[in-house]
């Protein structure tokens, strides 16, 4: 992954965080902690799927696969502050 591609996958991570833990207002960790794992959680969806699929480092020019880091790091981004307020509820009862 070069500069663009993680430049893509942090910001689309921070967003899905974000708009995670606004759609489900329970697993929310405040604003920092929606961002921080957030952006951990894209990073992490983009290298699976980069992986996965075997993708040639981002380029400025194939905004195909600009759009692929961008939803791979959204969804992370949102499961991992799913998974993260959900534990965090869990052991609080």
């Amino acid at each position: 992954m070069d500069i663009i591609g993680l430049a893509a996958a942090l910001a689309s991570g921070a967003v899905g965080g974000h708009l995670e833990a606004r759609a489900a207002g329970q697993t929310s960790q405040g604003a920092y902690g929606n961002v921080l794992g957030g952006t951990i959680g894209g990073l992490i969806g983009a290298q699976i799927l980069e992986r996965a699929m075997g993708l040639a480092p981002v380029a400025w020019d194939d905004l195909g696969l600009i759009a692929v880091q961008c939803t791979a790091g959204a969804a992370g981004g949102g499961a991992l502050v799913f998974i993260i307020g959900g534990l965090r509820a869990m052991l609080s009862r």
